[in-house]
């Protein structure tokens, strides 16, 4: 990775961008996991569509995702001021909204769009931001990677740190969470284009305990490849008596607001991540 990030300190866009769109030529060519996975994933969610769009789908796919890691890894060259040119930030009158409540705000996002940079976005406007990841396998990769989170204004919080999150929201912060992976045995089952899906509870959780409202968030890419990130009103949420039906039923929203947005854009989520391997 530090090779390409190297190769992405250029300031050409027209490179850069060659480089994204090679990049995930490259995946998908190339008899990798990745692009089989990939596959198979979008015959889940799309079986009314036909092998060749299915393909081509997949292609799509894999050339905004190389796209967005020439981005990220872009990003130590660019200014607030650069972000803020590449990528419109719209409805923030809900997160003004948000924050009036004092409880802090959780962003309820996905590996969507260059969901990164929607990050990088909404610190450029001044707001703090924490986002929960899961560290990579490989320390010094992980350590790169918050480096160039931490440059575009990010606090980074490891997965499981519950206390770090709770005490991100009693800062008056925006929590974000991406709440789209595979979860194995220490998630719950909730549909997902038709199929149960393990998904971590962590999202409803927080919310039910911390009462911070759950705010969507999502970023799409545009054919000149700028961005438009979008803010979207709460979600209201479930209430009930059983705290594990309820936060069940919440994860369950939260899943369905992921679908649809993933619905609208089908080339922008993260196609290559196993999302029904349990």
């Amino acid at each position: 990775m530090r090779a390409i990030a190297l190769l992405c300190r250029v300031r050409s866009q027209w490179f850069l961008y060659r480089l994204g769109t090679f990049l995930g030529d490259l995946t998908y060519l190339l008899p990798l996991r990745l692009r089989r996975v990939a596959l198979s994933n979008l015959r889940r969610a799309y079986p009314q569509f036909s092998p060749a769009e299915i393909r081509r789908l997949c292609r799509s796919n894999l050339r905004l995702f190389g796209k967005n890691l020439v981005e990220f890894l872009h990003s130590p060259c660019l200014s607030r001021e650069d972000i803020r040119s590449r990528v419109k930030l719209q409805g923030l009158e809900f997160l003004h909204g948000a924050f009036k409540q004092g409880k802090g705000v959780i962003c309820l996002t996905a590996h969507f769009g260059n969901w990164e940079w929607m990050g990088a976005r909404i610190t450029a406007d001044g707001f703090p931001l924490a986002v929960i990841a899961r560290p990579h396998d490989d320390p010094a990769t992980s350590a790169f990677i918050d480096s160039i989170r931490i440059h575009n204004g990010l606090k980074v919080i490891p997965r499981h740190d519950v206390r770090a999150a709770l005490r991100s929201l009693r800062r008056q912060e925006i929590l974000a969470v991406l709440a789209d992976q595979h979860a194995g045995k220490a998630g719950i089952p909730v549909p997902f284009f038709g199929r149960p899906a393990s998904t971590f509870p962590g999202i409803a959780a927080l919310a039910l305990r911390s009462g911070a409202p759950i705010i969507p968030c999502f970023i799409v890419r545009m054919p000149d490849n700028t961005h438009v990130a979008t803010i979207c009103p709460p979600v209201q949420l479930i209430s009930g008596d059983d705290t594990q039906e309820t936060i069940r039923a919440n994860v369950a929203l939260c899943t369905k607001i992921i679908e649809d947005q993933i619905r609208c854009y089908p080339d922008h989520w993260m196609w290559i991540h196993n999302r029904w391997k349990s």
